[in-house]
This record gives C-alpha cells, sequence and structure tokens, in this order.
C-alpha cells in the first residue's frame, strides 16, 4: 500500500488466527482440556468392563466409537489454527463434520435402545425391533455424510482466500466454496 501522494510503497500486515493468538490459545486449551477429558472417560470406561455400568451404557462398541469421534472433533481444531493451506481448508470442516455425525449417530443408536426398552405398545416394540440395527445405521449415517463431503470436496472445494477488506492488511482464511454443500453438511 501507498499514503496518498507518496511515491514509497510499503507492504500489507498479513492477518491469520496464529498460535500465539489468545483465541487461538484458548481453542487449543478447551480442545486439549476435551482430548484429556475423553482418554480419561475412556480409561475409566476400561477399567470397569465388567461393572453393571458400563454393561448397561448401551453397547461397548457405539461408547468406544462416540470417543473416538469426540477426539476428532477436539482435533480438528488444530486445522482451524496458522496459515490457511489448501489441505487446512479441505480438511477442516470435513474431519468436523464426519465425526460430528459419526457421534450423533450413535447416539441416536443408544436412544432408540432406550425407547426399545421402555416400549409397551408391542406394535411399536416390532418397530424398534426392526429399526435396532446398530452398526448398519451409523454406517449409512456416517457413509451418507462422507459422500456428501466428497461431494463437496470434488465439486466446489473449499480454497485459501485473500480477504483485503481492511485497508494496509490481508486476512488469510479459508473461503468455504460452496456455501450450499457446506450448510448440507
Amino acid at each position: 500500500w501507498a499514503p496518498i501522494n507518496s511515491s514509497t510503497c510499503y507492504r500489507k500486515t498479513i492477518y491469520f488466527l496464529a498460535w500465539t493468538d489468545w483465541f487461538a490459545i484458548f481453542l487449543l486449551l478447551l480442545s486439549a482440556f476435551g482430548v484429556v477429558l475423553v482418554l480419561s472417560v475412556c480409561v475409566i470406561f476400561t477399567k470397569n468392563l465388567d461393572t453393571p455400568v458400563v454393561k448397561a451404557s448401551g453397547g461397548l462398541t457405539v461408547c468406544y466409537i462416540i470417543l473416538f469421534s469426540h477426539f476428532l472433533i477436539f482435533l480438528s481444531t488444530v486445522f482451524f489454527i496458522d496459515v490457511p493451506t489448501e489441505f487446512k481448508c479441505k480438511t477442516r470442516q470435513a474431519l468436523f463434520g464426519i465425526s460430528f455425525t459419526l457421534c450423533i449417530s450413535c447416539i441416536l443408536i443408544k436412544s432408540l435402545k432406550i425407547l426399545l426398552a421402555f416400549s409397551f405398545d408391542p406394535k411399536l416394540q416390532n418397530f424398534l425391533k426392526c429399526m435396532y440395527k446398530p452398526i448398519p445405521t451409523v454406517v449409512t449415517c456416517t457413509g451418507i455424510q462422507v459422500i456428501i463431503c466428497t461431494f463437496w470436496l470434488i465439486f466446489n472445494t473449499p480454497f485459501v482466500n485473500q480477504n483485503f477488506s481492511i485497508p494496509r492488511a490481508i486476512i488469510l482464511e479459508c473461503n468455504e466454496g460452496s456455501i450450499v454443500a457446506f450448510g448440507i453438511m
């Protein structure tokens, strides 16, 4: 940039969410706390596999998948920090979206199991028994999300954008590509 009536040019300041920014540090601390919490629950859960509470939790596989998906969600925070790259722009939302869908589909399975246990209507109970297929349900829900993310990444992929809205500065940010695809995801 150059001041008015000046023949001297100056470099614009480049802004992005740096590792040293207070907001980035705050996000990383929350994510680290989440990872420690997930790992702690996993250790406690594993140590107490033979207890009635853990056995009644709705399936060990589903519980471990929920913990794993939370771990990936917290891990996705790292891709939002530092200089945006093409890889980070493509990975961050897709990783979060797929992990979130995996977690929600497992919660759906647990909810169906609770409904099945407390349903006294025979017709509803038969319907819920037909619907309660843990692995196919999780694979189907997560698979749909993977397909959506794949189409989004192929046809209108996120990219690094230079935002010039602030005079004398360039803001490096990820443009999500298609807002519609991002919203569907």
